[in-house]
């Protein structure tokens, strides 16, 4: 049992509502002078007023498109490698933070309940909710959201349980 170890992180699909904030962005920060020229055609605005300086307009539509790709791919990076439940030959740990950690560690021999959870959206992208609670605590003391393969990893969880079980 000691060659046991396991890193899991967030399914990366979980992230594919982020894409279309993400292709906007990107239209901003590229096609920064036709958006403009459509959005002014569209309003029937046949030329910038003196007080309106364009070459103002197309920065900072630009840079408001750069910080949001920014934004997004932080966003993405933070939530996916901040967030790892190890399962190694003592038990499980969950990490949650970058900057700062929470780490929460439970012994197979603790364990009282794992729970799943999976909508329906979930079951199509093979994604859910894993929960453990420990023989200590009336609450769930780790919640992995976004697991890929939830059912696997449980199924995974519950053998090896059960296999230090029958090796006592």
């Amino acid at each position: 049992m000691d060659d046991i170890k396991k890193t899991f992180h967030p399914a990366l699909r979980t992230y594919l509502l982020y894409f279309p904030l993400l292709v906007i962005a990107l239209v901003l920060v590229l096609f920064t002078v036709e958006l403009w020229g459509m959005v002014l055609s569209i309003l029937d605005i046949k030329g910038l007023s003196a007080w309106v300086n364009g070459e103002v307009l197309v920065n900072s539509t630009q840079m408001i498109g750069s910080v949001g790709i920014i934004w997004i791919l932080l966003t993405v990076l933070i939530n996916y490698y901040g967030t790892t439940l190890l399962i190694d030959s003592h038990g499980l740990t969950f990490n949650k933070g970058i900057v700062t950690r929470n780490v929460t560690h439970i012994r197979f021999a603790e364990i009282r309940t794992i729970g799943l959870r999976q909508g329906l959206l979930d079951r199509l992208l093979n994604i859910g909710i894993l929960e453990f609670a420990s023989s200590g605590t009336d609450d769930v003391d780790i919640r992995f959201i976004n697991i890929a393969n939830p059912t696997g990893v449980k199924a995974e969880i519950e053998t090896i349980i059960e296999q230090q079980i029958q090796g006592q």
